[in-house]
């Protein structure tokens, strides 16, 4: 079957992440673009985010795909997929 369109990683049970988890999130995050996915992460805690940040996976990943809430995610979702849709015709 396809790979997803979007995918949304709900991190809002992990309280802290390692460089093996980052190291593993970043690789997860070259597989959805190889794959055309988005990856949008959500309910990131502060010590997770600090993490993010301090490591560039925040920056790779895209500040706008880490929503605080799953809710957020799922409005986004839609919005960010049109967006890329957008730029794709104009490429065209």
């Amino acid at each position: 079957s396809p790979p997803p369109k979007v995918f949304i990683l709900r991190l809002r049970k992990l309280p802290a992440i390692d460089a093996s988890g980052l190291h593993g999130l970043r690789e997860f995050y070259y597989r959805c673009q190889k794959e055309g996915t988005l990856l949008l992460l959500s309910g990131v805690q502060p010590k997770v985010n600090a993490a993010l940040h301090r490591f560039g996976v925040s920056t790779l990943i895209g500040e706008k795909h880490i929503v605080s809430h799953i809710d957020e995610a799922l409005k986004q979702a839609p919005l960010q997929l049109e967006s890329a849709s957008s730029c794709l015709k104009h490429i065209d």
